[in-house]
């Protein structure tokens, strides 16, 4: 493999690291930034599970990668990290937050399958798992008085409040 080769494999290795650190961020931090507590425990359940159910299938199901390191390929844990993410964002406060959560998290998959950390059905694997955690231990409550728009943020529930009375 040439040494360019190499760069962009590392160069994409460290976007995905970075990606799948402020998803896991994002989804902790917007709740608590609401004081929506419940909302930052399903966001931690979620992340926490999608890591431990990713971690566990490596054990049981060696998977070479496709860079040769080692037999931990299957799942992506980082997909699994970064759509349990995205999918406790967008089931607590829609779609307007969850779209380019969902986004980025694809991001973070296509950037392990480019820098040849996994298959890109390693990627799908841990992509569903993350779903399914994220869907699965984050309740549908939202603060929004709007279905499926973003819970206003402190200021904008002020707002409203004022307006209705």
């Amino acid at each position: 493999m040439g040494h360019n080769a190499k760069r962009r494999q590392e160069a994409w290795a460290l976007a995905s690291d970075v990606g799948r650190a402020g998803l896991a961020i994002a989804a902790v931090g917007a709740p608590a930034g609401e004081r929506d507590w419940r909302g930052g425990r399903d966001a931690i359940a979620s992340v926490l599970a999608a890591h431990g159910i990713g971690t566990l299938l490596k054990d049981l199901i060696p998977e070479e990668r496709p860079d040769d390191s080692n037999q931990k390929s299957f799942p992506s844990t980082h997909s699994a990290v970064t759509f349990a993410s995205a999918a406790s964002l967008t089931r607590r406060y829609g779609w307007s937050i969850g779209l380019p959560a969902v986004a980025a998290a694809s991001g973070v998959a296509i950037a392990r399958v480019l820098a040849r950390r996994h298959h890109w059905y390693d990627a799908l694997a841990g992509a569903a798992i993350g779903t399914t955690c994220g869907v699965a231990l984050t309740s549908h409550e939202s603060r929004s008085t709007y279905e499926g728009a973003a819970a206003p943020s402190s200021v904008e529930a002020a707002s409203i409040k004022a307006s209705r009375s």
